[in-house]
């Protein structure tokens, strides 16, 4: 009896079938796709809310940040 080619023509239908699991995407890949999305959908409904961000968000109020400007000391 012959052996079959090592590689199949391509026009051949070999019989095999993947598996429902198999095919598409990867899920590492989709799930990237998805978180990059939600992010993005976070950063534009904050964008839209005018939220706003920043260093100066943290200083205590008044705006100094915890700091006084310099005061000029007069000598004796």
């Amino acid at each position: 009896m012959a052996e079959p080619p090592p590689y199949p023509e391509p026009g051949d239908d070999t019989g095999v079938r993947p598996t429902p699991g198999q095919t598409g995407m990867p899920r590492w890949v989709k799930l990237f796709i998805v978180a990059a999305i939600v992010l993005v959908l976070a950063l534009l409904v904050s964008w839209l809310l005018g939220v706003q961000h920043g260093p100066g968000l943290h200083s205590p109020t008044g705006g100094s940040g915890g700091r006084t400007a310099p005061q000029e000391v007069e000598q004796p």
